[in-house]
């Protein structure tokens, strides 16, 4: 019996190993994505040019882009690439078909002009044939690793009697990683605190781009958005102040006071795995919306608000925060988590005076270290919650005015009409009469 046994067992292991073969699982590890894509699509790539006038073109994408060497007839070599902005996020290969079409050749010129093929970390590596025909193609297969860096270039020996030009870069087939499941539908839906790095930020950041696309737009349009003033915000909404949560000072500096919305549970994609939205909005001391693309001060919408479950808030929309933060770079995490607002036309008197008694300042126009001066006693009187006391606030901005044109410490006129306009200006949005 057991050698019945161990005999049934080798026929399903050869069995099981010749299926695993013929359903391609000795392939790489990972699906590829097919044309310039999802994580590969042209946004992801950027166009670097060294002594060369050479252009990309992708109007083609997905199918296919076409990137055209310099020929700036300056008779030194240039290089125009065309790369990657992220790192690769696993191993296994990119494979790509071209078309290549060089100088004429003749004893002058020819495709030895114009040497092209791809990069990997910087290296060069060509593809064409330096003494075949002008107009060449192939296909390329290359192994790649986790952290490879990858691009196409076109190198000019010259820059004269004509581009090199990869008419076609086309079939173009790379890794689609799941980056231990961070770019994941199911990750995202319900994730895990994990090491954070700012590559694993950005891949996030792609994976909700990729599952989720205009989570952030749809959160704003369809369900809660933030208000220019903070006066407006619904009642159902939870704050919390500076003085309640002093880490607000740290991840949004110049916010006296945040609010979340309640969270959000539906998706307009179908059959698809649920991730709860929140809204968050930072307001200044004054109450006014601070919604600025690239401004750390702005309050992000949240993939997983905290108020649904803490732990994904963290490690989906804190975490990654904190790297873009860290290396400035804000502005690209705001390309994901939309700050709510930035397109409303918003007033910021508070903002604006604040200004004015820096330029005032700066000018040596002041009242002296005791003396608030009429600047400072509008921004007391911004801060109370008496909307009646907006009237006393035009008079305030009117009595700087006098006082500038007025006073012998500004002698240049320039100076005092920039003060004085400055001021008129802000009258005006707020309906000074």
């Amino acid at each position: 019996m057991q050698k019945k046994i161990s005999s049934l067992f080798l026929i399903f292991a050869l069995f099981g190993i010749f299926s695993l073969g013929f359903l391609g699982f000795n392939q790489d590890v990972y699906a590829h994505t097919i044309g310039f894509q999802n994580q590969y699509a042209p946004d992801k790539w950027e166009l670097t040019r060294t002594n060369s006038d050479g252009s990309v073109d992708t109007s083609g994408a997905p199918d296919f882009i076409k990137l055209i060497g310099g020929d700036n007839q300056g008779g030194l070599p240039g290089d125009t690439d065309y790369k990657m902005r992220f790192k690769i996020p696993c191993d296994g290969t990119i494979k790509f078909d071209w078309i290549f079409d060089g100088e004429e050749v003749t004893g002058a010129s020819g495709p030895l002009y114009d040497p092209s093929g791809y990069l990997i970390n910087g290296g060069f590596h060509q593809v064409t044939n330096n003494f075949g025909s002008e107009v060449q193609s192939g296909s390329v297969t290359v192994p790649v690793s986790k952290g490879d860096l990858f691009g196409f270039r076109i190198h000019s020996i010259d820059n004269i009697i004509g581009p090199g030009i990869f008419v076609k870069l086309y079939n173009f087939q790379a890794l689609y990683c799941n980056i231990d499941g961070m770019i994941d539908e199911e990750f995202l839906s319900n994730p895990h605190e994990l090491n954070m790095d700012l590559e694993t930020a950005k891949n996030i950041a792609i994976g909700i781009n990729e599952h989720w696309p205009g989570f952030s737009h749809n959160l704003e349009q369809f369900w809660h958005k933030c208000t220019c003033k903070e006066s407006d915000i619904p009642s159902d909404w939870e704050s919390s102040s500076i003085l309640l949560y002093p880490l607000l000072a740290y991840y949004h500096p110049g916010a006296a006071v945040e609010y979340r919305s309640p969270h959000v549970t539906g998706y307009s994609i179908p059959n698809h795995l649920e991730a709860q939205h929140g809204q968050q909005c930072t307001f200044d001391e004054f109450g006014d919306l601070i919604a600025i693309l690239g401004n750390s001060g702005s309050g992000t919408p949240d993939f997983w608000t905290p108020e649904a479950d803490l732990t994904n808030h963290h490690a989906v929309d804190v975490d990654t925060y904190e790297e873009y933060q860290a290396v400035g770079l804000v502005g690209e995490n705001h390309a994901t988590w939309i700050p709510s607002g930035v397109n409303l036309p918003c007033t910021h008197f508070g903002r604006d005076i604040q200004t004015l008694i820096v330029l005032s300042t700066q000018y040596n126009f002041g009242y002296g270290p005791k003396q608030v001066g009429p600047l400072g006693e509008a921004l007391f009187l911004l801060k109370d919650d008496n909307t009646e006391n907006d009237k006393n606030i035009c008079g305030k901005l009117g009595a700087f005015i006098n006082h500038v044109d007025a006073t012998n410490k500004i002698n240049d006129d320039v100076r005092k009409k920039e003060l004085i306009d400055a001021t008129n200006a802000i009258k005006a949005s707020m309906g000074c009469k």
